[in-house]
């Protein structure tokens, strides 16, 4: 990382995972972040979250891995990399989830906005209308800010079927999201701070829209 007092132009944010700029100020701020993680944090629960981000680092350096990693895992690097993006993470238990496996929360927006993910990572089947149907209901039950549908296989061609009129602040992505994800957190890790870092739109950024809300 190269730490600077100064800001630093626009093209220097375009740089790789590997070399990065940043302030002294976002510097000691992430690094404060991560003691305070640290000191709260216990041993197990560290070793693991530890586990998972290197798994995000695979999957952002060589995308071709994502199909071999388990379901549970998924959830679990998803999580540990949301996190290290600013989120407060919940990841569900399996079997008990209420319809979503991950709730991630961003405290610092001025009206505490929560998200729920619900994560489909199969290799023969691929999620539709009743798949969305149930996260828009189980959104509104909550009263959560917005949704995603994360599918690694995609969508059936049907997956609007019957709810494409519906006006929910609901939204779809692909498994380049869960990419997009963790090469995220790669450049933060790596010391690339953003000049605004809107956790939302990164949330939501390249994802297909339900209704006209988000």
């Amino acid at each position: 990382m190269r730490p600077s007092d100064c800001r630093f132009s626009r093209p220097h944010y375009r740089i790789s995972n590997r070399e990065a700029f940043g302030t002294v100020s976002d510097l000691r701020n992430w690094i404060s972040q991560y003691e305070q993680t640290r000191e709260k944090e216990p041993r197990g629960a560290a070793i693991i979250r530890h586990a998972m981000l290197e798994l995000a680092k695979l999957v952002a350096d060589d995308p071709s891995e994502l199909p071999h990693i388990e379901w549970r895992d998924l959830e679990r690097m998803l999580g540990a990399a949301l996190g290290g993006l600013g989120f407060e993470v919940c990841v569900t238990r399996p079997g008990k989830d209420g319809g979503f496996d991950l709730e991630v929360r961003d405290s610092k927006a001025a009206d505490g906005a929560t998200y729920l993910v619900e994560v489909k990572h199969w290799t023969d089947q691929k999620p539709g209308a009743k798949h969305l149907t149930k996260l828009v209901r189980v959104r509104a039950a909550r009263k959560a800010t917005a949704a995603l549908l994360l599918s690694t296989s995609g969508f059936t061609s049907t997956v609007f079927s019957g709810i494409a009129e519906l006006e929910a602040p609901v939204r779809l992505a692909d498994g380049g999201k869960v990419i997009s994800i963790c090469r995220a957190y790669c450049r933060l890790s790596s010391g690339l701070f953003l000049e605004a870092r809107d956790l939302h739109a990164m949330l939501f950024a390249d994802t297909a829209a339900l209704g006209p809300h988000l």
